[in-house]
């Protein structure tokens, strides 16, 4: 549910100029050990690939959510790695000053 809540506030801030400072936080906390499992996994990370696929984000916030990713993946089950390496390697891509 709080996915999709995201989801909205996202559109609102990127179409309606809402200022949401604590967007990347909350969008953070919901990267957790279950979320594999959830059933909106997909638009989930479709959400953070929008989200995070701006230039001018700093470094260590997408390195943050790199790392987090990473060791959510490594501690997760093995049909999560289609989504997650992937998508950690177009965020090396996008930023590579990470």
């Amino acid at each position: 549910l709080a996915v999709l809540a995201l989801n909205g506030l996202f559109l609102l801030i990127q179409h309606h100029n809402l200022e949401y400072a604590l967007f990347y936080q909350q969008l953070y906390a919901l990267l957790e050990p279950g979320m594999f499992h959830v059933r909106y996994r997909a638009r989930f990370f479709r959400l953070m690939d929008d989200c995070l696929r701006s230039p001018l984000l700093p470094a260590y916030l997408v390195a943050s959510f790199i790392k987090r990713l990473a060791r959510l993946t490594l501690t997760g089950p093995v049909t999560c790695y289609s989504l997650a390496l992937p998508f950690i390697y177009n965020l090396f891509r996008r930023h590579p000053a990470c």
